[in-house]
């Protein structure tokens, strides 16, 4: 059988991947050879061309040394300025944009040019040096070309001899120069039309393709940007990416070799001046692939690998890790195989060594999963490799590689497609192998379950914005959370942060601030990663990064702002975001949110004298204004505004007092929080219900508890209509535990406090399964305490099975390593981080200037006991004075009037057991003191609910809704009680309790205990708690909407006077039997 012939890097190259070369079809009839043009060239003279060869020269030094040229005029060559052109000076801003020279343009350079066709060019070297310097225009170097074919010997000594001479830099081209130039260059057009040259000489045809149509829009459109100074900065991060894109056009394209590297130097000398490690490693990549793909230069290629190599280290990102590596394999095969290493000093064992051992030690790496699992993958390929040319066994090699890529089921980061293309190249060195057979097998599968998830992802999404779309936004949650897990993957990350966007916008809409804040942090850790990748930064990074700023103006947390818009500045400047349809643009309609924020916020007078520097260090001009004047500062800004026809103070408070005013003020979800104590707190509202966060002023603890609340949020979502909060409050402390890798978590005897010991929110591979089970038990304890529903069982298998929440939670388990890996590892979410060191500006009054709010009567609450169409989860609130708990255990069996020496006349509730009972009353004293002054434990008693029992009375004990303070959006209330009927046989009880009402004097409101007897009671006056008011009804007088009418139930018998026609109980009795 015959030997395959071995190809070169880039002949393979070009036949596995055509699409990455040029697809245009060039055809010439008659083609300029160089033996023709050397020929024309060395009859210039005889043919009388002096001053069309000039010319053609000229226009060659402008593509291939320098195009800034001034050609010199006059009726001979050389003119009256002794020169026959010279540069012009330029600033390095704009010579650094060019792709030639080689070596860029200093500043300070002035090059002249002398062109000649004469035989005898040595002594028309030196009369054209001595004619130039006589000009005493302080040239820095002088170029000489002429068209004779100069030994490569007397051209060097004739160079050294002018230079030492004549103390100048001189450089000598020749004939054979100007024939490589043309040829290498392909400026073919250039010669034939300098040197008037038949056209049939250029009669070329070029067909362009497809690709190539596009690659030259796309490369035309980057020129134009690099070349424009005004379009970045001097470190812009963007220029580095826009000079790096065009040279990979370039190569594409197959443009001139001389071309390509100078755009490549060119993206140097940028990257020089930011100095960014991974704009480094993309240009050393993207060089090293070129010179050996392209160029087949594997001189240039080790040379490059050698540069990349120095960026890496153990902390470099798995994608970067990937660039060496795949270095490395083309240096392992073609470079070994077509060339003797060691004449490049370079060893290959030692590279080897030096590549497996930084794998180890990633692959060792359990904080960083997907990282350190790709780097397992990548040791073993290379192992495997190793086991083909050692002839070894590989069978153990390819089982660990299945049991590694099973483990990449889900993980949305593992670029599968690249792989599956891996391990089918790879099959050819193992045509007959069982191991190799399960592996392909498996890959297999992968792909197969993968093309259905896409086709499953994109329908759910579709589905999910037609939901959306109509306002049907928890609906959308469902489908959006359906999608997401199965559009992660590389061909589908426009769909996967598509899919986020909208789910992040669908929990804003109901009111999930934290878990809208999990999904953008995500799409923006995705669109980040594309900029890691490929160093392009698109619209969604914008996008997702506005979306967290807004998200944390509504939240309140201004450290947490400043971070995000700190980003979004950068953003803007190195992408084009076009804001013209914006009435306001973006950073000024931030500007103006936080300043309605600051004007409505009168605390934290410590805090607040360092914002005017802060915010003045962003460009957060009128935030800094609004801080001035609070602080006191107003002389400081007064001139600002004279143009505003705002002459004094009170012009400035005026002014100021429509900002405070302004709509976004009721927009606003909690009060402003600087995170700046040394205990601190966040909130959720989720059905109602608070959940507070407490936990001592620590990055990752703060990380952790964003977590908990996106995860809690995005579960509890879409349960508005089936789950019922029954608590007001759930508190969840959490604590810093470095030591352990799985969080733990403790409850109190009521279920409503938790006390969770965490290191991070973050798990190692191992532990994750562990982790979401710990999540799992977590949310389970605070379901079974503080939330009640119907059908248990149903509600939980329609989140699990029909609404596949484990999908929809998979990116709130990243929350923390997707936030550390935009910001950083110490990102600025403290108020510490931004004030260090900043001007103090120290309040001049008593306290901060306040504001005059306007109510809107529209911010009135009304509050609806019947029906219930809430869409928001901070529409509603829960009202809890009752612990069903301790109620459940004490079990209230009486209620009546006792009379004290030493207590006077009061009321007490008995209980059957006293202890929990006094719990209650305990609870109720830390909430709302010794007196309870606003009258916040109702407690209504409703008689005349049995006709034929006509003393019998019920007894609610609930929360008063008019004595608490209720935000203007709380529309819906669930509002927990207890009802006891009380069934005396004579009015003497409820007599002596209107008497104690038309006393109109404070009473004692106490627990008490049944005697073992049941004939007596024993009251705790201690635990007693004064009170002025309780409230009779008749139960024919209570309707639908009345808060007591919880205490009719269908079987009851109202009493209702003869001459009442259509009491309103009767209402609530038809409502109560046609349930």
């Amino acid at each position: 059988m015959k030997k395959p012939e071995i190809k070169t890097a880039s002949e393979y190259y070009r036949m596995k991947r055509p699409e990455f070369f040029s697809d245009s079809k060039v055809s010439s009839e008659i083609v300029l050879t160089k033996e023709v043009l050397a020929l024309e060239l060395d009859k210039i003279s005889t043919n009388q061309k002096q001053d069309l060869f000039e010319g053609f020269c000229r226009r060659l030094v402008e593509k291939v040394i320098a195009p800034n040229l001034i050609p010199q005029t006059g009726p001979t060559g050389g003119g009256d300025g002794k020169t026959d052109a010279e540069t012009f000076p330029v600033s390095t801003d704009i010579s650094d944009r060019w792709f030639i020279p080689e070596n860029g343009w200093n500043k300070d350079e002035k090059w002249a040019f002398a062109f000649s066709a004469k035989k005898a060019w040595k002594p028309k070297a030196e009369s054209d040096i001595k004619n130039i310097l006589s000009t005493n225009r302080e040239y820095t170097r002088i170029y000489f070309i002429s068209n004779q074919t100069i030994a490569s010997k007397l051209r060097k000594e004739a160079q050294d001899k002018f230079i030492k001479k004549y103390s100048i830099d001189v450089v000598i081209l020749d004939g054979v120069w100007l024939l490589e130039e043309v040829f290498k260059n392909n400026l073919i057009d250039i010669a034939v039309d300098s040197l008037n040259l038949s056209s049939v000489y250029k009669n070329t045809k070029v067909v362009q393709g497809a690709n190539d149509i596009e690659r030259n829009k796309l490369l035309e459109e980057l020129e134009e940007k690099i070349k424009n100074p005004n379009r970045y900065s001097k470190y812009d991060f963007q220029k580095v990416e826009d000079a790096l894109e065009a040279a990979v056009l370039a190569r594409k394209l197959e443009k001139p070799r001389d071309e390509v590297e100078g755009k490549f130097d060119r993206a140097i000398r940028f990257c020089k001046q930011i100095n960014f490690n991974r704009h480094w490693i993309r240009i050393h990549y993207q060089k090293a692939w070129t010179y050996l793909y392209y160029y087949d230069d594997y001189s240039s290629f080790i040379s490059e690998y050698k540069n990349l190599k120095k960026f890496i280290s153990v902390k470099s990102s798995a994608d970067e890790i990937e660039l060496l590596t795949n270095l490395f394999s083309s240096l392992r095969g073609f470079c070994a195989s077509n060339c003797n290493l060691e004449d490049y000093e370079i060893d290959l064992g030692e590279e080897k060594e030096e590549l497996y051992s930084l794998l180890k030690k990633v692959s060792n790496d359990q904080t960083r999963l997907y990282t350190s699992l790709k780097a397992r993958i990548d040791l073993t390929i290379q192992y495997l490799m190793d086991s083909v040319s050692d002839n070894k066994n590989p069978d153990k090699l390819i089982h660990e590689l299945h049991e590694s890529l099973s483990k990449t089921v889900g993980m949305i980061e593992f670029p599968f497609e690249s792989y599956h293309q891996i391990f089918e190249g790879l099959g050819n060195l193992f045509p007959n192998n069982n191991e190799y057979d399960n592996l392909i097998d498996l890959v297999a599968s992968i792909a197969e379950k993968r093309t259905s998830e896409l086709s499953s992802g994109k329908i759910f999404l579709q589905r999910g914005g037609q939901k959306y779309a109509k306002s049907f936004y928890k609906e959308s949650v469902v489908y959006f959370g359906k999608a997401i897990l199965k559009l992660a993957k590389e061909e589908t990350e426009y769909e996967l942060g598509l899919a986020l966007l909208s789910l992040g916008h669908a929990f804003a809409r109901i009111g999930l601030n934290w878990a809208s804040n999990n999904c953008f942090i995500s799409s923006n850790f995705m669109a980040f990663k594309s900029w890691h990748q490929q160093g392009k930064i698109d619209k969604q990074t914008f996008e997702c990064t506005k979306q967290l700023a807004t998200n944390e103006l509504l939240l309140g947390r201004i450290p947490s702002f400043l971070t995000w818009y700190e980003l979004l500045q950068v953003i803007k400047s190195q992408i084009e975001i076009d804001e013209y349809e914006e009435e306001i643009p973006t950073l000024e309609m931030l500007d103006a949110f936080l300043s309605v924020r600051l004007s409505n916020t009168n605390t934290n007078e410590t805090q607040f004298a360092y914002l005017p520097d802060i915010l003045e260090r962003q460009t957060l001009w009128l935030s800094q204004n609004i801080s001035l004047f609070k602080l006191g500062y107003s002389d400081l800004i007064l001139a600002e505004y004279k143009k505003l026809e705002i002459n004094s103070e009170s012009d400035l408070y005026n002014y100021f007092e429509l900002t405070a005013n302004q709509p976004f003020r009721l927009q606003m979800v909690y009060e402003t929080n600087f995170l700046s104590e040394k205990e601190i707190i966040i909130k959720s509202k989720i059905l109602g219900c608070t959940f507070k966060y407490v936990m001592q002023a620590d990055i990752e603890l703060l990380l952790a508890a964003e977590g908990f609340a996106a995860f809690f949020e995005n579960y509890l979502s879409t349960s508005i209509t089936k789950l019922l909060a029954k608590t007001e409050e759930i508190e969840i402390r959490l604590e810093r535990n470095t030591e352990l890798k799985i969080f733990n978590f403790t409850m109190d005897e009521l279920g409503s406090k938790f006390h969770i010991k965490i290191n991070k929110y973050s798990h190692s591979e191992e532990s994750f399964h562990g982790f979401q089970l710990k999540m799992v038990e977590l949310v389970s304890r605070v379901l079974a305490n503080n939330f009640i529903t119907n059908d248990l069982e149903g509600y939980l298998e329609n989140l699990y099975k029909n609404e596949e929440l484990n999908e929809r939670l998979i990116f709130v388990y990243e929350h923390r390593n997707f936030t550390i890996n935009i910001l950083g590892d110490n990102p600025k979410i403290l108020f510490d981080n931004w004030s260090k060191g900043k001007k103090e500006y120290k309040n001049k009054g008593s306290e901060l200037i306040k504001f005059r709010i306007k109510e809107n009567q529209n911010e009135e609450n009304k509050v609806n006991f019947n029906e219930f169409k809430q869409s928001r989860h901070d529409e509603s609130k829960v009202v809890s004075i009752i612990q069903d708990k301790l109620w459940d255990e004490a079990k209230w069996n009486g209620f009546g009037v006792f009379y004290a020496p030493e207590a006077g006349y009061g009321i007490f509730l008995s209980f059957k057991n006293g202890e929990p009972g006094k719990s209650i009353f305990n609870n109720w004293i830390n909430r709302f003191g010794k007196e309870d002054k606003n009258n916040i434990i109702k407690i209504t008693i409703v008689k005349g609910v049995k006709r034929k029992n006509p003393y019998w009375y019920k007894v609610l004990i609930t929360a008063n809704l008019e004595a608490l303070k209720l935000e203007a959006k709380e529309r819906y209330f669930s509002v927990t009680n207890r009802v006891h009927q009380i069934t005396p046989n004579n009015p003497d009880n409820m007599y002596r309790i209107e008497q104690i009402i038309k006393s109109k004097t404070k009473f004692l409101f106490c627990p008490a205990q049944m005697t073992v007897d049941g004939k007596d009671i024993e009251p705790f006056f201690e635990k007693g708690i004064i009170k002025s008011e309780i409230e009779i009804k008749n139960a024919w007088e209570l309707g639908l909407n009345d808060p007591a009418s919880v205490v009719i139930i269908d079987d009851d018998d109202p009493i209702i006077p003869i001459d009442v026609k259509n009491a309103p109980v009767l209402e609530i009795l038809k409502k109560r039997k046609n349930k």
